[in-house]
């Protein structure tokens, strides 16, 4: 669940277009823009009008450079100000589904149709109407409003409306147990940092809020989960609270175990995964068998260092205790950042990791890699892109002027080539050895009868759009060498 899947649909697909232009380095074309987002040329056009005058307070103030000429798109953010900010913030106050999900929030999770209608100043038809469209999101949670109610298991419901309250950035006051529950995970022996403390204080709320509230519900925990939590060591330690409610005892076993990435130690993995009970052995396989997986499609490349067993389990324990889209990048982004930061060897390799993990001898892990690779995909993802990973390049500087002045072209271009490339840059020298020699018009013709290797000519010390030429030539030769 992001963000953009709480607007409603016009908004939704304005965002989709504006981040996709901004993510093709600000230009890009009509058919480009219909293709990636699989959207007729149309429609991508209705949408840019209505862009025209959603953005014009910002390209009058000149904070953003918004154009359409021709087939050609352009969107440039000038100022301080953010897409989120321009096009998702103020909309998703009043977006139907955000509506809908405040008002169950806030009312048990229950409603009545003419309540309903009137807050939202619609009929009932329209109403019912809506609703299909939240049911949609709300599916792949195991939810759904149905007879005047939102229905599912509690557990579902708590890490549902955890991920909505943080979604659109609201944060909940301290429950009044807030600082008990902290002090017991610290006392426990838990991993707990700021980002943690933050995101227990928003569980709490909610967990407090539905007992408070009196949600009803089918039963706590879908039975998977609940095997999987009642066999762990944590079960046995919040079992001895027996002050707490059970309720409670629960909610806090699901929060550390959706957490286990980050708050377990290495004492507390190896009490888990030594566990013989039928999840966690699937659990181990799970892992032992990914890690190999990987080690087979990166042959002769160490994996990174924080990819342990341990970090694995805790990326698979997500989906094997809840349900639902919790994913870390849309698919825009992700699209985008697989293509700028992956080669196509990565790229390959990535998808032998995934057929290996749908082709093993367990009918338990083909099933369960195919229903949730999506979410393993960009979990797994940002641990593979790493430094090490990249072939270091080496580029020469054949500019023609003193080596203080070109310190400025230098700079400047270091900072493109290494969002996205292992990089060094010096000074070129005859005979040195070089993957790319940049040159101008000063240097070019000496340069180019003296070298083999491959030129790419600037004027004077270039511009952004020329080092981002560059990191594109980069590539391109990286992709060669593979």
């Amino acid at each position: 669940m992001y963000k953009e899947d709480l607007l409603n649909k016009r908004d939704r697909l304005a965002y989709r277009i504006i981040l996709d232009v901004y993510l093709q380095n600000g230009e890009t074309t009509l058919a480009g823009i219909s293709q990636r987002l699989q959207t007729p040329l149309s429609s991508v056009k209705r949408y840019l009008t209505g862009l025209g005058h959603d953005l014009a307070p910002w390209t009058s103030s000149r904070e953003v450079r918004f154009e359409v000429n021709g087939t050609k798109v352009i969107f440039q953010l000038l100022g301080a100000v953010t897409i989120d900010e321009l096009l998702v913030k103020q909309q998703l106050q009043t977006a139907d589904n955000v509506v809908l999900l405040k008002f169950l929030y806030q009312h048990g999770l229950r409603f009545r149709a003419p309540q309903l209608m009137n807050v939202m100043h619609v009929s009932e038809a329209s109403l019912y109407r809506k609703l299909k469209v939240l049911n949609a999101l709300l599916a792949p949670f195991d939810l759904k409003v149905t007879n005047g109610q939102l229905v599912g298991d509690l557990s579902q419901l708590q890490f549902f409306y955890f991920n909505f309250w943080r979604t659109i950035g609201e944060h909940l006051p301290a429950s009044d147990d807030f600082d008990l529950m902290r002090n017991w995970l610290t006392n426990e022996g838990f991993r707990l940092d700021d980002h943690l403390v933050d995101r227990l204080q928003d569980w709490l709320a909610i967990v407090q809020h539905s007992v408070n509230s009196q949600w009803s519900y089918r039963r706590e925990a879908p039975l998977n989960s609940q095997r999987l939590m009642r066999h762990t060591s944590i079960f046995e330690r919040l079992r001895k609270e027996s002050e707490w409610p059970a309720t409670k005892r629960q909610a806090m076993l699901l929060f550390i175990l959706l957490h286990s990435e980050f708050m377990f130690t290495d004492q507390m993995w190896q009490c888990l995964l030594s566990t013989k009970e039928t999840s966690i052995i699937r659990l181990v396989r799970l892992v032992t068998t990914c890690k190999q997986a990987l080690r087979d499609a990166w042959l002769g490349v160490p994996l990174p260092g924080m990819l342990t067993e341990q970090r694995l389990a805790g990326i698979f324990i997500v989906p094997m205790v809840t349900v639902g889209d919790v994913q870390i990048f849309d698919d825009v982004s992700f699209h985008y950042f697989t293509k700028t930061f992956f080669r196509s060897t990565d790229r390959r390799a990535f998808d032998r990791v995934q057929y290996q993990l749908t082709h093993t001898k367990s009918v338990w892990i083909n099933q369960f890699v195919r229903r949730h690779w999506p979410y393993i995909e960009r979990r797994l993802w940002p641990y593979l892109v790493v430094q090490s990973r990249r072939v270091p390049l080496h580029v020469g500087l054949a500019l023609g002027f003193s080596k203080t002045v070109t310190q400025f072209a230098k700079r400047a271009l270091m900072d493109i080539l290494t969002q996205t490339l292992a990089v060094t840059i010096s000074d070129y020298q005859v005979g040195a050895a070089f993957d790319l020699v940049v040159v101008n018009e000063r240097t070019a013709a000496m340069v180019s009868d003296r070298t083999g290797t491959p030129v790419e000519k600037i004027t004077e010390l270039g511009t952004e759009r020329d080092y981002r030429r560059i990191a594109r030539r980069l590539k391109e030769l990286l992709e060669k060498r593979d």
